[in-house]
Parts: C-alpha cells; structure tokens; sequence
C-alpha cells in the first residue's frame, strides 16, 4: 500500500515538474493580439479585471450583441488582466 502511494507521489511530481518546464518560457512572451480587440483590448470591462461588477457582467447576456455568452472566458481573460496586465 505505501509503495503504491508513493508511486503516485512521484507520478504526480514528475507531471507537475514537466508541465511547469515546458510552461516556464511564457512569462517573456507578448501579448497576441489576433482577433482580441472585442475580448480583451478593446473590451471595458475585462480590462478591470477581476471585481463584482465585472463578475456580473460576464454572467450577464449584457452588451455581448458581436460575442458568444460564455461567462468562464470572460474570467480567465479578466484573471490574466488581474494577473499580468495587457503583457
């Protein structure tokens, strides 16, 4: 059971470890700007970030005439404001 347990362990750690190496290198990179303009640069309020009204807002069916409705999108955008500016 313990041999088991620590075979996870090591599964585990050794995803982890790969899987922040082969991400690491995207702290230097730019912000890509393909078709973002009414998702993120162009976009009020993901460029708040993340905060009740914005939170609102991407649950709401507010405003979003040339978008989808997809509230998780909008959150992982507004994080990656919160997070790292427009970078």
């Amino acid at each position: 059971m313990q041999k088991e347990i620590d075979k996870r362990i090591i599964v585990i750690a050794t995803i982890v470890a790969i899987t922040a190496i082969l991400y690491f290198p995207v702290h230097q990179f730019e912000f890509q700007d393909f078709d973002d303009d009414l998702y993120v640069t162009e976009n009020q309020q993901v460029q708040k970030g993340l905060s009740i009204d914005s939170l609102r807002w991407a649950f709401s069916f507010k405003n979003k005439e040339s978008t989808y409705w997809h509230p998780l999108t909008w959150l992982s955008h507004m994080l990656d404001v919160q997070l790292f500016g427009l970078k």
